[in-house]
């Protein structure tokens, strides 16, 4: 994912971060080998953005099917 962000220009930054951090995010994504790339949309009671996934999610995860399909 990391690789694939980079490829699209996107700064990635690898840090520790806070719950209030992350609820006052636009946009949050968790990424696992098992999950591949899976939108969060609420944290406890606190919605992000608007409620659905992300711009920003939806891409990379288009990005990641494109490159799995081609390298299949």
């Amino acid at each position: 994912m990391i690789d694939l962000a980079r490829r699209d220009n996107l700064i990635v930054s690898e840090r520790p971060f806070t719950v209030a951090e992350a609820k006052a995010a636009k946009e949050a994504f968790v990424t696992a080998a098992t999950a591949l790339i899976m939108p969060v949309v609420k944290i406890d009671d606190v919605v992000l953005g608007d409620g659905k996934p992300g711009a920003l999610a939806r891409k990379l995860r288009a990005h990641f099917h494109s490159v799995a399909e081609h390298s299949a």
